[in-house]
């Protein structure tokens, strides 16, 4: 008898934990960096704006003169709306390799974000890009 009175509380300590977990940020549908365009890197600091395709998925606008990444990151919950972006990496570049983070909050101890792999892209792949992200036919953002 005493058993059966231990196993319902645990249960219930079960349940609760497991309600308060937050919900896993789905996979995205986009192609891969890999499948968009050539392997390449950026210089961190020339960046010039950005947009969110997705929670895991950017297009980064830095010269010369007009190049345009597809950038893949870690899954990040609430990317729209962000306005601010900036890199760290251990050299002048991002290419996707390992210490490549991005950040998107101007404070000192803003959450950084791994970057997975980074394309050049050709205009039609931008388009292409773009449209499976539901984004409209604007070419590029405004500079910042």
């Amino acid at each position: 008898m005493n058993a059966a009175r231990l196993l319902v509380p645990a249960s219930l300590l079960l349940l609760v934990g497991c309600a308060s977990a937050p919900p896993e940020i789905p996979p995205s549908f986009l192609p891969h960096p890999s499948e968009t365009g050539v392997e390449a890197c950026f210089f961190r600091r020339l960046v010039v704006s950005f947009e969110v395709l997705d929670h895991s998925n950017l297009i980064v606008y830095a010269p010369p003169p007009d190049d345009i990444f597809h950038v893949r990151i870690e899954p990040v919950r609430n990317l729209s709306g962000k306005t601010l972006i900036a890199f760290a990496a251990r050299g002048n570049r991002i290419c996707g390799v390992a210490g490549d983070e991005v950040f998107f909050e101007d404070r000192r101890r803003a959450p950084r974000y791994r970057i997975k792999a980074v394309s050049l892209l050709d205009p039609e792949a931008v388009l292409l890009l773009r449209q499976r992200a539901g984004l409209s036919e604007r070419q590029r953002p405004p500079a910042e």
